[in-house]
This record gives structure tokens, sequence and C-alpha cells, in this order.
């Protein structure tokens, strides 16, 4: 899927869309909903901390969220969330409270074991010979680590910055120190979030979306946040890149 921006706002305002976008020097990928599959983790452990605190939310509230953008973080999305339900709850009870189903206590495994793999490992391996890799995203390192490990491709990474290494996204900081961290001039920034891309083109990187088929208002979103190219799986990178810049 070939789209185009549609709107430029302030993030960056020096920066311009490119429907035919340079080779990159570096790819740099948002985590959640990129490179793993999180909607039997973090979308399941934001109405479940909710429900704790006496409030039904659904996937589809939680997707609007995303689209209209600031929700990066899944402990103050929930917080924000709640709040908007008329229910005020501090951040730290519920942080705890989602934590605690998603790292698992007790005899209860935690729904971080729910994640799957969304990329192709044998592709990974392809773009890591061409390309150094990196990663920013605003899980915390330690669990963007696990995941990673449990799935054996850190080592395809170069470089990763999480929660405790920048602020989230739509700030540009986490892109900017990973770019800096790469020593490179051209990254593309692969997300699938408006927020992934305001970062990326705060950054001056090359936006690419990644929304599924059947998620036409993401798309949308993605578009309008400045996308140069929505993409409905993260595997057809291997078209984008592998082909059109074949080296």
């Amino acid at each position: 899927m070939n789209l185009g921006p549609q709107q430029i706002n302030s993030v960056n305002p020096n920066w311009r869309p490119r429907l035919q976008p340079p080779s990159p020097d570096a790819i740099v990928f948002d985590m959640d909903g990129v490179l793993a599959d999180v909607r039997g983790s973090y979308r399941v452990c934001v109405i479940r901390t909710a429900d704790v605190f006496g409030c039904r939310l659904t996937n589809q509230m939680i997707s609007k969220a995303k689209e209209r953008g600031n929700a990066t973080n899944d402990w103050e999305l929930t917080r924000d969330l709640l709040a908007a339900e008329g229910i005020r709850v501090e951040l730290e009870k519920v942080t705890d409270v989602f934590q605690e189903f998603y790292l698992g206590y007790d005899n209860y495994p935690g729904l971080r074991l729910k994640e799957r793999l969304l990329i192709k490992p044998d592709l990974l391996s392809k773009l890591a010979e061409r390309y150094p890799l990196a990663i920013v995203t605003g899980r915390p390192r330690d669990e963007a680590t696990w995941f990673l490990r449990r799935f054996r491709i850190d080592h395809f990474f170069k470089c990763l910055i999480g929660l405790d290494d920048a602020r989230v996204k739509p700030d540009p900081e986490g892109i900017q120190k990973a770019i800096q961290e790469l020593g490179v001039a051209e990254a593309w920034m692969i997300g699938d979030t408006p927020d992934d891309l305001k970062a990326a083109r705060g950054a001056n990187a090359v936006p690419l979306g990644i929304a599924p088929s059947g998620e036409e208002a993401m798309q949308l979103a993605l578009v309008s946040a400045g996308a140069c190219i929505v993409l409905t799986d993260v595997n057809e990178l291997e078209s984008i890149l592998l082909e059109r810049f074949p080296s």
C-alpha cells in the first residue's frame, strides 16, 4: 500500500514528504505492533487493569486513542482512558496492576507470554547484513530485551532505546539518540502509530507506517501523520527495501 502524506504539522517544520524516499543508511523499528504482536498482552492488560478499577474498555476505544496520538505509554494511556470515563486513579496504582497482569505473579504466568514475533527472522537477518538496525520503543528496556532474547533476535540490533533512555514518542529524542549512536545520516523509521511517525519526522528520519488490512482508520491516521508509505505487514519491507534498493 503506497499512501502519501496529506498534511504536515509543526512537529518539524523543515520536514517535507518524500514519496520516493532515498535508500536508508539505517533502519529504526518501533517494537509493539511492528516487531511484536501485543494484541494478547498489552492490549489485554489495558482492558483488565481498567476492569479492576471498575471501568469497561474495548479494543476500539484503545485503537481510537492510539489514532489520536500521545498514547505511547500504555500505563498513562490506561490512566487517561479511566479518567475519560470519570475514574481518577494515580498512575502508580495503574502501573502496579498493569504490571501484574503483564509480568505475572504467583501462579499467574503473565500476558507477555502471549506475544509473538511479527517479522520473519530470515528477513531480519537479510536486513542486518545491509543496514545497522535499531529499536526505539516505549517499553522499559528490560521488557524489550526480554522479548528480543525470547525470540533470539537481539543480536540483529546494534541499538536499543527504551522507556528508560529517552522521552516517549512523539518526542523525537529516542530516534535522535538511535541515529546518533548508529552514526548514520539517513534513517528510516518503521512504526504503527501517529506518535511513531511524528517522532520520526521530528528526528528528520523517513517515516513508514504499518497498519493491517481492515484498519482503514489507522491507515489514514498514519498518512495524516506523514507516512511516506503505509505497509499492511512488516514483512513487506523485503520488497520495499531489498528489491527497490538492490545491493
